[in-house]
């Protein structure tokens, strides 16, 4: 119970829900908004940056179903991802886990629509889960990352991408990072207790460049 508490706390706290501190009833790092409730500003925010995205994809890989249902849930969670895991450093199950159901339902279609099930894409997702789940073993990933890695290949391959969208993907992510760990070293912030750098904010970015990629 307690660790469903937690992240239903990070989802509030990345959907802009006030959440006290621990002293004082300050607001947390994320808190802009009254208790319990969301400011329309936040809300249109949240809804134009997924919208903006959702027609990426439907410009890029064409206006099927599938992309809409798969890249329509990655799109909707991309910025409360971000948010906690640059925050709290980690990625909640609530956000994750609920792809993976929206990318089984664009597999779905295709198998109907196709006639024979997609066992490429579910490859790709199988493959990239393995992958992360070494890394993570020596601990070069979060379990967190693991889960958005295989929900983010699923996604590609429900909307018709192939495996080198899934690679282009991946690689950017690890580019990006790699980028972003030689810059804080050059400007001397690679220190205190969060010098671990979030990954899941330059998976959903691999996605997304994957998805522009077509």
């Amino acid at each position: 119970m307690g660790e469903i508490a937690r992240e239903q706390r990070e989802v509030a706290g990345a959907l802009g829900i006030r959440q006290a501190g621990r002293a004082g009833g300050a607001p947390g790092v994320v808190g802009r908004w009254q208790a319990r409730r969301r400011t329309p500003a936040a809300v249109a925010a949240l809804c134009v940056f997924a919208a903006a995205l959702v027609i990426l994809a439907l410009v890029r890989l064409g206006p099927a179903p599938p992309v809409v249902v798969a890249c329509g849930y990655v799109a909707v969670v991309t910025m409360p991802l971000t948010v906690v895991d640059l925050h709290e450093r980690r990625l909640p199950n609530a956000l994750v886990v609920p792809g993976f159901a929206f990318g089984a339902a664009g597999l779905a279609w295709q198998w109907l629509a196709r006639g024979s099930p997609p066992w490429g894409a579910l490859g790709w997702c199988v493959a990239v889960l393995l992958a992360f789940g070494v890394l993570a073993v020596f601990g070069g990933v979060g379990m967190g990352d693991v889960k958005l890695a295989g929900m983010l290949a699923l996604a590609l391959g429900a909307a018709g991408s192939g495996a080198a969208a899934v690679g282009l993907a991946v690689g950017s992510a690890f580019v990006a990072a790699g980028v972003a760990a030689v810059a804080m070293l050059v400007l001397g912030r690679w220190a205190g207790p969060h010098r671990e750098i979030p990954f899941g904010p330059f998976l959903l970015a691999g996605f997304w460049v994957a998805v522009a990629a077509g």
